[in-house]
């Protein structure tokens, strides 16, 4: 057992606080990756799973760069991008089955997608 800090510490002695939002993170792009993958019929496993939860991951963390150049899970922006993440996959879906240029192409156009102008 160990102790919830408030909502923006995001470690409790040296682990992730449950109660933060870098805790939210993570287990929304967990939500969202078992979603993606449950909508295209593929088999959820852990490794599945941890796989496009990081793709997820990494595609928010870019947009979130390149708009203000951090890369914290607790921020208000990497939630906001999760949110337009969180839209933006029914109408452009992992494409799965694909190879790597494939996937990369398509994480450079939800990357753009999510990104606010």
């Amino acid at each position: 057992m160990r102790p919830e800090a408030k909502t923006w510490e995001e470690v409790v002695e040296d682990r992730l606080n449950w109660n933060s939002y870098a805790a939210m993170a993570v287990c929304g792009l967990v939500v969202e990756a078992t979603d993606a993958l449950t909508a295209a019929n593929m088999v959820l496993s852990p490794e599945t799973i941890a796989a496009m939860s990081a793709t997820l991951a990494a595609i928010v963390t870019e947009a979130q760069k390149q708009l203000d150049g951090q890369t914290s899970t607790a921020t208000g922006l990497h939630s906001r991008l999760r949110g337009l993440l969180r839209s933006t996959l029914p109408l452009l879906p992992p494409p799965f089955g694909a190879g790597d240029g494939d996937w990369e192409q398509w994480a450079h156009q939800v990357v753009v997608a999510i990104r606010p102008a």
